[in-house]
């Protein structure tokens, strides 16, 4: 309650403070509303045999879910309809779609309190109908058994809304009867769950502020029980995927900018059999990667600008991909199968509204995908943008992002600058 007071007594003192700017405040927000699409369809991602999707229309504040069976097609299937759900409550919220192995139900979680705790409904795509099945008080992380008859959910405490419990519910049965898989007594963790991309695992991530680690279950074995990967070790942060006999660890282990290093399931507990695969370097970071069928393709950062570059598996040979912006952010983003022949990433600049490109990796080629719109007046060919360094006063070196409008910019020190500072997790 007296935090609740304190907050009421800041936003009162804020509103009397700007007051006078009430009519300034309500022409940006219209200016910034006028600027904004408000239909929206997001770029269709494989999972599966199907591509997902959802679009948001009109006045609508919530997305449809759709998919197809072929990209871009026109047998678009309705899978959920959030604006129909959330007719009845002042507030509604919905996390972690999840499709049965099967494909014929969907699994999600459902919050109308605003607390993320959620209730998981299971809905069958073939006839509309749900499940009588529901599961109260858990996150919105959950991971199917190949059988499609159980799934795996994580348990909330009501006091501290942490998950800490993974439990195994088969469909049809009381959710008093689910199965504990695992639970963390240790209140500084957090606990969510995956599956692998080739649909053989599921793990149950632990994460703290230094410290993290994976405990894996068989996917095809209905009475598996998790096994910690690696143990958690004080100080060392590390994730897994999975590719064929292989297991790709992305960690921090004696690299403090991270490295990837691979390793045999026989040999997964003992590090000293894990190898190199991008050996670390104390001036790039290693910031993400996706495994597919015959390449890597992985995100670095260093002096705050991101590049992605791509390796070929069977060949060893790599490449960077090639953006025309001095400065912009890149990054991976829903990459779901190995078998996929394109990688999906996300390109945004200081001149560049965010885009959508799929890169080929047969034939090294781009294609946009989607460019966010931008409403109003806007060209991007007005604008200029360039990346210097700037020495300071301990003699670092720090990159500087500019952008100006070409017709405005005097270049003799006379224009008025807004200034943005930030630096943490290597970026700039």
């Amino acid at each position: 309650p007296e935090i609740l007071q304190q907050l009421e007594q800041e936003n009162q003192y804020a509103d009397t403070v700007l007051k006078h700017t009430e009519a300034a405040q309500k022409q940006l927000f219209e200016e910034i509303k006028g600027r904004i699409a408000k239909d929206d369809n997001s770029v269709p991602v494989r999972k599966g045999s199907y591509y997902y999707s959802n679009k948001v229309t009109g006045d609508n504040e919530y997305p449809v879910h759709l998919r197809e069976k072929n990209f871009l097609g026109t047998d678009k299937q309705v899978i959920l309809d959030v604006n129909e759900l959330a007719k009845e409550h002042e507030f509604f919220s919905i996390g972690g779609l999840t499709i049965s192995p099967d494909e014929n139900l969907l699994a999600y979680g459902e919050d109308t309190l605003s607390r993320r705790i959620y209730t998981i409904k299971i809905k069958d795509l073939t006839t509309g109908e749900y499940l009588k099945d529901e599961i109260e008080g858990a996150s919105s992380a959950i991971a199917w058994q190949n059988d499609n008859q159980a799934f795996y959910y994580i348990k909330k405490d009501p006091q501290t809304l942490l998950g800490y419990q993974v439990y195994r519910h088969v469909l049809g049965t009381a959710q008093a009867s689910d199965e504990l898989i695992y639970e963390e007594t240790d209140s500084a963790y957090y606990t969510s769950l995956s599956k692998s991309k080739d649909g053989e695992q599921v793990y149950i991530w632990h994460s703290s502020t230094e410290t993290s680690g994976v405990s894996v279950i068989d996917a095809n074995n209905p009475k598996a029980t998790a096994e910690a990967f690696y143990p958690k070790e004080t100080g060392i942060e590390y994730s897994i995927a999975k590719l064929g006999d292989w297991y790709y660890i992305y960690t921090n282990y004696q690299a403090v900018n991270f490295r990837l290093m691979k390793v045999t399931a026989e040999e997964m507990h003992d590090r000293s059999k894990w190898v190199d695969v991008i050996p670390a370097d104390d001036n790039t970071q290693l910031v993400d990667f996706e495994l597919f069928d015959d390449h890597l393709v992985y995100e670095q950062r260093a002096d705050g600008l991101s590049t992605v570059k791509v390796r070929q598996l069977s060949t060893g040979n790599e490449f960077p991909l090639e953006f025309n912006d001095t400065a912009f952010a890149a990054y991976l983003t829903s990459n779901y199968e190995l078998d996929n022949s394109k990688v999906r990433i996300y390109y945004s600049s200081l001149t560049t509204p965010g885009t959508y490109y799929d890169f080929d990796l047969s034939t090294g080629e781009f294609e946009l995908m989607k460019q966010t719109p931008v409403l109003g007046d806007f060209e991007a060919d007005n604008y200029q943008s360039e990346r210097i360094m700037v020495t300071a006063r301990d003699g670092k070196q720090v990159p500087v992002s500019l952008v100006y409008r070409k017709d405005l910019f005097k270049k003799d020190g006379t224009n008025p600058i807004y200034q943005y500072g930030y630096g943490s997790y290597g970026s700039t």
